[in-house]
């Protein structure tokens, strides 16, 4: 089960990472990136809440949040580019079609759906919020976060 306070610690790191001013360098930061995106998948994998009646949505950040963040995600990590992923992962060989990956889109992604999480963190229960990390880490989020943190990865080794 995933302790709440170990949920925002890491989640308030994603935001502080993404919004905040840092005197670290590029290389500093996209190692920071991979550390938090390692801890958020990791929490997603065992977070596990069951749904809970009586709480209220959490409001979306909307087009407006997607273009702010991916903006920040811009300026925050400069020269990242577009790379390839399977479209759809499949077990026969050579059955997959790749796609174009967008780091910035993946980074915005994740944090509209983590922006959902904090506000029911503030506004609704720890459990909501649990609810909400787990349900979009498995049908949204995680997928972003994976596949972007295979890109980092790769980008770190010089592949």
């Amino acid at each position: 089960m995933t302790d709440p306070a170990k949920l925002r610690d890491t989640v308030e790191r994603f935001f502080s990472l993404l919004e905040g001013e840092s005197a670290a360098s590029d290389e500093e930061n996209f190692a920071e990136l991979a550390d938090t995106l390692d801890e958020l998948i990791t929490l997603g994998r065992r977070a596990d809440m069951p749904f809970e009646d009586g709480h209220p949505e959490p409001p979306t950040r909307g087009p407006e949040g997607y273009r702010q963040a991916r903006e920040m995600a811009q300026k925050r990590f400069p020269g990242l580019d577009v790379y390839n992923v399977p479209d759809g992962i499949s077990v026969q060989p050579g059955e997959s079609h790749l796609i174009s990956g967008d780091p910035y889109d993946d980074i915005a992604d994740i944090a509209g759906d983590l922006y959902q999480v904090k506000w029911c963190l503030t506004n609704s229960s720890p459990n909501d919020a649990l609810w909400h990390f787990r349900f979009s880490f498995d049908t949204h989020w995680g997928d972003h976060a994976n596949n972007l943190r295979w890109y980092l990865h790769a980008r770190a080794y010089g592949r």
